[in-house]
């Protein structure tokens, strides 16, 4: 399954042979699933939130998060470790 658009370009970063992620829908963000007064809710509450937050997470989702990493472990590659902007 490919997720980029047609014209081979990321709606996120530009145009990149290595990096066909494109944002949808679906993106999934932990921190928004699990945002909430910690100190206010109960530890075991907290858990279950945590834990069907990532049950939730589809085989799509992990393959972009592969790709991500994968595209920013090559720019660091390229770059030789040096400092790089936000990718």
């Amino acid at each position: 399954m490919s997720s980029s658009s047609s014209d081979g370009s990321s709606k996120l970063r530009g145009q990149s042979k290595n990096s066909p992620r494109v944002a949808s829908k679906r993106d999934v963000n932990i921190k928004d699933h699990l945002h909430v007064l910690s100190s206010a809710m109960p530890i075991a509450n907290l858990i279950y939130r945590i834990t069907a937050t990532i049950e939730s997470i589809d085989r799509d989702m992990l393959q972009k998060v592969c790709q991500e990493l994968q595209y920013k472990l090559d720019a660091c590659r390229v770059v030789k470790g040096s400092h790089i902007e936000h990718l």
